[in-house]
């Protein structure tokens, strides 16, 4: 019995139990293997995570690398096409003016071209030949769609 109030100077009576440790000392040993098995964890996540950040860093550096080659060959494969494109255009304004004709039979002139490209005032200036080549060459149907 517990004194309360003013029974705090009176006398009392207590009992108290003793418990055998015993049952106890098994969880005891299984919380310790426990708790050493965490800090074998601990010790080898921080092995881990070093070589995990290596490989992170590499993963980034094959990836950025991975990113120029492919732009690099997305400029090559550019100027490629452009070079494949100035061959077509370049065989178009080279085609001497005489024959009037592609390889393939469709004429390199269009109706009504004739007049200007032999206009008074080209005559003797080489600058105007360019332009009416490329007038030619801009002017051509290119799509095919009236061919079937």
């Amino acid at each position: 019995m517990i004194p309360s109030g003013d029974n705090f100077f009176k006398p009392a009576t207590y009992t108290i139990e003793a418990l055998c440790a015993k049952t106890y000392e098994d969880t005891t040993h299984k919380l310790k293997d426990i708790e050493s098995q965490i800090l074998r964890k601990r010790n080898e996540l921080r092995q881990f995570e070093t070589e995990y950040r290596k490989a992170l860093a590499r993963f980034q550096e094959v990836t950025n690398r991975y990113s120029q080659e492919k732009q690099s060959v997305d400029e090559l494969l550019k100027q490629r096409d452009t070079i494949h494109s100035s061959f077509t255009v370049a065989r178009a304004v080279a085609i001497p003016s005489g024959s009037g004709h592609f390889s393939n039979g469709s004429s390199s002139k269009l109706p009504g071209e004739d007049y200007k490209s032999e206009s008074p005032g080209d005559e003797g200036s080489s600058d105007s030949k360019d332009k009416s080549s490329r007038k030619k060459w801009f002017n051509l149907n290119l799509k095919g769609s009236d061919k079937k």
